[in-house]
């Protein structure tokens, strides 16, 4: 996955969350809210020195330093959902899918009824060739009635591995950015339809309207 690829992806996760930072605002949802431990106000100063320095970090595209300085705060908050929710943005960001992966397993653990962090599993169970794993994620997520647009695309994913180019290409048509879904396209895991005529159709199709002019 290229680097334009996965800025592309994660800005596609940023829809379905209302919050201008990473991927989750300190405690969003009141069911996601761990409670700071009894010392926390005497370090309060530093942990937020660390958070301060590690948003720096990420303006200066300095993705290991902001994972090392997130790292430290959540020694201050300890199962804080928000840092756990960053560090696996940017474990995602620099395609370290294994630790991304241990850390929305952790997330999901601690917010099972979160479809977010069953979307964000199942994508990147995707990408580790999970894909067993990867569908019961999604079932579970569309359980939950989420309106996460990344479902067609992961859904769309699942079925090109099983070479259902129909199928796969009905999952994609309904995803709403064109750009977006073009880049995506280009992953390795559609090769297995790539060659398809009706693949080809479809991509096609996407890069025309890509290049109309809106007046």
């Amino acid at each position: 996955m290229n680097s334009k690829s996965i800025a592309l992806l994660l800005s596609m996760l940023l829809i379905v969350i209302v919050s201008s930072n990473l991927l989750i605002r300190f405690n969003t949802r009141k069911a996601d809210y761990s409670p700071p431990p009894p010392d926390f106000e005497q370090n309060r100063l530093d942990f937020e020195s660390l958070i301060t320095k590690a948003e720096v970090a990420i303006k200066e595209e300095n993705y290991n330093r902001a994972y090392e300085l997130y790292s430290a705060a959540l020694n201050f908050y300890p199962k804080n959902q928000g840092i756990l929710g960053k560090m696996g943005e940017l474990k995602l960001q620099t395609k370290s899918f294994l630790e991304a992966e241990k850390i929305f397993t952790e997330l999901g653990n601690l917010s099972p009824d979160n479809p977010l962090y069953k979307t964000t599993l199942a994508y990147i169970y995707v990408n580790l060739n999970k894909f067993s794993q990867s569908k019961e994620m999604i079932t579970q997520a569309k359980k939950m009635k989420f309106n996460d647009p990344r479902i067609f695309l992961i859904e769309g994913a699942l079925a090109a591995q099983e070479k259902q180019t129909e199928k796969a290409l009905t999952f994609l048509s309904n995803f709403p950015n064109h750009n977006l879904l073009l880049s995506f396209l280009e992953e390795p895991m559609f090769d297995p339809i790539r060659q398809e005529q009706a693949f080809k159709k479809f991509k096609q199709n996407l890069l025309d309207s890509t290049k109309k002019v809106t007046p």
